[in-house]
C-alpha cells in the first residue's frame, strides 16, 4: 500500500511536467536540456547512437504507446510495453502505465535507423503485429579533447552534431596555428583532415567534419606563413588612419596567415578576410627575400587588374615569408617644388598634373614646367607631360630651373662685377 502511495506521489510530480512536455511539442524531455542548433536534420541513416542519447520509443499495431527512453551507460535501449495502468487520486480519469521490460538491445555504436530494425526484430520474438518506431529526442554530451597550438587546450563539451569549427573556436587558436591541416583522430588513427580556410571560403563541409565521444583534435603550426600588411579585415593587430583633410579614420591591419600549395595573393587576400573599401588595390607589392643574402625585393601586383577586372595572369604566386602590402588609398595629392602654395590637396577626379599645379597656387617664376613629374603611391615616376590624369596618393613634382636666361645672367654678371671693382680699388 505504501509503495502505491508512493508511486502515486511520483506521478503527480512527474505527470504535470509530462503534459507541459506535450503542449511544447517536446514530449518527455527532461526539464533544464539546453537547446542544440540544427543545421539540418538529423538523418537515421548517419547519426550514431552512443551513451546518454535520448530517444521515443512507439510502439503501433496490437500495442499502442509512446514512452522516453535513453541510451544506458553500458550502451543499451530497453524495450518496454505498459502491463497495466494506475488512476490518480479517486475522481480523477488520468491514468498513467506502468511498463514491463521485455528486453534490451545493445545500440551503442549503431545508426538510428540500424537501432530501430533492431528493435523491429526483438519486439518480432514476443509480438506479431506491433512495429517500434525510434525518434532521437535529445543528444548525448560527448567529450572532445583539443591538443597543440590552443590557448585553452584540454576537453570541449560537444554533441554528436557540433562541428570541429566550434570545438575549436571554444579552444582558441593561436596566432601561429594551422587552420589548413588540423588533424580529428578517432579510434587512435587520423579520421580527417580539418581545413577552416576551405570550409570558411567555400562551404566544404567535408573540411569541417562533426566530432564524436572521444576524438582527439591535434592542431600544429603553420608549416609556410605569409603577413598580410594594410587594408583588409584581417584577424591581426589592426590601427587606425585618420585623413589630415577629412578627419576620415580608416583600419589597417597586419597579420600571418597560412600558406598552402598553389597559393596565390588574391587567395592569401580572401584569407585575410578580404580588402578594405579604401584599399588601394592598383599599388599593392609583395616583398619578398631571396639569395643568400635575403636581399629584398619588391614585385608589384595589380589587384584591380585581378579582383576587378579577371585577368589572372595579374596574380602573384606567394612564396614562405612573404610580405602582401595593400596601401590604403590616399584621399589626398601632394604638390611639392616650385609652386606658390606647396602642399597636401583633396584629391578630385578626372584632374590632370596642371590642375593641380594651378590648385597649389601656381607655378613660381623658377618653375620648370617642361620637367614635371608625377610619382606614385608605389614608387613609380613618370612625366607630367601630356597632363595625365592624377590618382589619390600620386605626389606632382615641379622642379626649379638652374638657370633662368637673363635674370640669372644679369645676377651673376653683377655679382662677378662687383668682385671686380673690389679687387682693383685693394690692388691700387
Amino acid at each position: 500500500m505504501c509503495g502505491l502511495r508512493l508511486l502515486c506521489v511520483c506521478a503527480l510530480v512527474l505527470v504535470p511536467g509530462f503534459v507541459l512536455a506535450q503542449e511544447s511539442g517536446d514530449l518527455g524531455v527532461p526539464a533544464g536540456e539546453a537547446e542544440t542548433a540544427l543545421e539540418s536534420p538529423v538523418d537515421p541513416e548517419t547519426y550514431v547512437l552512443g551513451p546518454g542519447d535520448g530517444l521515443f520509443i512507439s510502439l503501433t499495431g496490437s500495442i499502442t504507446d509512446m514512452y522516453w527512453g535513453s541510451v544506458t551507460l553500458q550502451g543499451r535501449l530497453y524495450l518496454k510495453t505498459p502491463v497495466s495502468r494506475v488512476t490518480i487520486g479517486e475522481a480523477s480519469n488520468l491514468r498513467i502505465p506502468v511498463y514491463k521490460t521485455i528486453d534490451r538491445i545493445q545500440v551503442s555504436g549503431m545508426t538510428l535507423a540500424n537501432a530501430e530494425k533492431k528493435a523491429n526484430e526483438v519486439a518480432s520474438k514476443y509480438f506479431k503485429d506491433v512495429q517500434v518506431s525510434l525518434g532521437l529526442a535529445r543528444f548525448r554530451r560527448c567529450k572532445v579533447f583539443v591538443v597543440g597550438d590552443v590557448f585553452k587546450p584540454g576537453v570541449v563539451g560537444a554533441t554528436p552534431v557540433t562541428r570541429a569549427s566550434e570545438v575549436l573556436k571554444r579552444a582558441e587558436l593561436q596566432g601561429t596555428a594551422s587552420r589548413a591541416s588540423i588533424e580529428l583522430l578517432r579510434g587512435g588513427d587520423v579520421h580527417s583532415i580539418i581545413n577552416l580556410y576551405s570550409f570558411e571560403l567555400t562551404g566544404d563541409a567535408s573540411a569541417n567534419p562533426f566530432v564524436m565521444d572521444g576524438d582527439i583534435i591535434m592542431v600544429p603550426a603553420m608549416k609556410k606563413r605569409v603577413t598580410v600588411r594594410g587594408a583588409v579585415y584581417g584577424s591581426g593587430v589592426y590601427s587606425l588612419r585618420i585623413s589630415a583633410l577629412t578627419a576620415e579614420q580608416t583600419r589597417t591591419s597586419e597579420g600571418i596567415y597560412e600558406l598552402e600549395a598553389g597559393d596565390k595573393a588574391t587567395e592569401i587576400v580572401r584569407k585575410a578576410g578580404g580588402v578594405a573599401p579604401w584599399a588601394d588595390l592598383r599599388n599593392s607589392y609583395v616583398k619578398r627575400r631571396t639569395g643568400a643574402e635575403s636581399k629584398a625585393i619588391k614585385i608589384g601586383v595589380d589587384l584591380e587588374k585581378v579582383l576587378v577586372e579577371g585577368d589572372t595572369l595579374a596574380d602573384v604566386l606567394m612564396e614562405d615569408g612573404d610580405i602582401l602590402v595593400i596601401p590604403s588609398v590616399e584621399d589626398v595629392v601632394y604638390v611639392e617644388g616650385a609652386v606658390n602654395a606647396p602642399g597636401a590637396i583633396l584629391y578630385q577626379p578626372e584632374l590632370g598634373a596642371l590642375s593641380y599645379i594651378g590648385l597649389a597656387g601656381g607655378p613660381t617664376d623658377r618653375a620648370s614646367m617642361g620637367r614635371v613629374k608625377v610619382r606614385r603611391p608605389n614608387g613609380d615616376i613618370i612625366s607630367a607631360n601630356g597632363n595625365p590624369e592624377i590618382r589619390r596618393g600620386d605626389a606632382v613634382i615641379v622642379p626649379e630651373v638652374t638657370l633662368r636666361w637673363w635674370q640669372d645672367y644679369l645676377t651673376i654678371g653683377t655679382a662677378v662685377t662687383s668682385v671686380v671693382i673690389a679687387w682693383l680699388t685693394i690692388a691700387r
